[in-house]
């Protein structure tokens, strides 16, 4: 028997997206089993202290949610209750009924991967495909050598050196500190490999969702002036808002601070010059003779002599990481290949073309590489040759 108390924490925690599965699961067989009404109010009810949420960003296919929903129960041998037109103050309690659960990144208004052709055809080649990696999710370092594959974790928590690990429903990862006591500044690191994604909340209750190849490296209690972490790869931030300590971002040659803001950091090591794109408050870049301030849809590039440009941003161009498609703007075909090399087993590009020419486009994320090859033939003079993981590019 549940309590309103309890299923008002339930519903909060899913709001907030710091429920754990077991939570999850709990919430999810309330409303299975609860009157559409008592649903629907309740989450009305909730969902308005969420602004963020329902800015009109989020999309989502309410017919076909609705469809689920009605197949679901007519399977059912539970009776069934009349429901009224689903409002957007609804759709939460719709999306969760059909048991699904809102990725972090599909708050930020990215496009639809239903607003990409799906007309996709194998690339003639006598060669092997090449599959997109699985998306794993993230893994925990510790400083002590241990590692922790986070989809792989039964138990809702575990305890390590002072900070406990809660491992949420969407797959992500939030620290709470349970020792106040402990002060062993060890240096731990959040880590995906190639293909992942994945997030992870601070102790502090800032946000943060790596990309593929990325890694996050965080101490096990943050200083008393400044919250420090390391970023290597791509990362997207949701910083929690503390004036009194500031967050510093520490990535190659760059370094940034914000107070409480949301901004997307990119920084390869293979890669010279890093990019930090606001989307949201105000941040200050630094390099080692060089700072500026950005103001909203400002990125900022830091080359390696630290000098620093700033420039308007295409936003969706730069978040589209976090969506199932790969937007790009005035790129060689070279240049996209690599880019997708991150999220595909390519072992390597041996590029036999001397055309340089530059696109803009769209492309959906398919299962295999062969399908986005195809694309890119349609669309370039280039022809290309899948042999032995590589891509070869022909004229």
């Amino acid at each position: 028997m549940h309590t309103n108390e309890r299923i008002t924490y339930l519903v909060q925690s899913y709001l907030n997206k710091t429920i754990s599965k077991d939570e999850y699961k709990e919430l999810s067989d309330w409303i299975v089993q609860s009157d559409f009404h008592e649903v629907e109010a309740l989450f009305e009810a909730s969902i308005p202290k969420q602004d963020d949420w329902y800015d009109g960003s989020v999309n989502f296919a309410e017919a076909s949610v609705l469809k689920e929903i009605q197949h679901k129960i007519a399977q059912s041998e539970k009776r069934m209750f009349p429901y009224k037109r689903w409002t957007y103050y609804s759709a939460a309690a719709v999306l969760i009924f059909t048991l699904m659960l809102f990725r972090p990144w599909q708050k930020i208004g990215l496009i639809s991967p239903d607003q990409v052709s799906d007309k996709i055809a194998s690339i003639e080649d006598k060669g092997d495909d090449i599959d997109i990696l699985t998306d794993a999710g993230g893994h925990l370092s510790f400083a002590d050598g241990e590692v922790v594959t986070v989809s792989k974790q039964q138990k809702e928590f575990i305890d390590h050196e002072g900070v406990r690990y809660k491992f949420l429903a969407d797959g992500g990862v939030r620290l709470e500190s349970v020792d106040a006591a402990y002060s062993h500044q060890a240096k731990h690191t959040f880590f995906t490999n190639r293909g992942d994604r994945a997030n992870i909340i601070l102790a502090d209750g800032t946000t943060v969702w790596l990309s593929s190849s990325s890694s996050l490296v965080y101490p096990t209690t943050f200083a008393d002036d400044k919250r420090v972490v390391e970023v290597h790869g791509e990362a997207f931030f949701d910083v929690s808002h503390n004036p009194g300590k500031p967050f510093v971002v520490k990535s190659n040659n760059t370094e940034i601070e914000v107070l409480g803001t949301r901004f997307n950091m990119r920084a390869y090591p293979e890669v010279d010059f890093s990019e930090t794109t606001l989307v949201s408050g105000s941040v200050r870049v630094k390099s080692k003779n060089n700072q500026r301030r950005l103001v909203p849809g400002q990125q900022a590039v830091v080359n390696k002599k630290g000098e620093v440009a700033v420039a308007t941003a295409n936003l969706q161009d730069v978040l589209s990481w976090q969506s199932d498609v790969y937007r790009f703007s005035n790129l060689t075909i070279e240049e996209i290949l690599i880019e997708l090399g991150r999220w595909y087993a390519i072992e390597g590009i041996d590029n036999h073309s001397a055309l340089q020419e530059r696109y803009t486009g769209v492309l959906s994320k398919g299962k295999q590489l062969s399908g986005i090859l195809k694309q890119l033939e349609t669309i370039s003079a280039h022809r290309f040759i899948i042999k032995e993981r590589r891509i070869v590019i022909m004229n």
